[in-house]
């Protein structure tokens, strides 16, 4: 990739690509969770992405972030379970003992 940005379009493609991946795999796992747990995993892997290891995407591609307080603490608990070993699972963490 050259030193141009991605625009937004081909940002949102490749969120649209991500919570569509993620989706389907919380789906096919029986998972129960929210569309709102199911967005913050989407968008916290987005927010990994890094193209040739230098290139960040957009990061206001979303109108509207998932916000762990609006996560459940039943989801919350299995948002932690499928982060682990990730450094997304931190976050999800501390707002369990936050309620807690």
């Amino acid at each position: 990739m050259d030193n141009r940005k991605l625009d937004r379009e081909a940002c949102l493609g490749i969120y649209q690509t991500i919570y569509e991946t993620t989706l389907s795999v919380i789906t096919e796992c029986e998972l129960q969770l929210s569309n709102d747990g199911v967005n913050y995993v989407a968008q916290c892997f987005y927010d990994g992405v890094l193209i040739n290891g230098t290139h960040e995407l957009d990061p206001n591609v979303f109108t509207k972030r998932a916000k762990l307080d609006d996560i459940s603490s039943k989801d919350l608990v299995t948002l932690a379970a499928m982060l682990e070993g990730t450094d997304f699972r931190v976050d999800v963490v501390q707002a369990l003992k936050r309620r807690n």
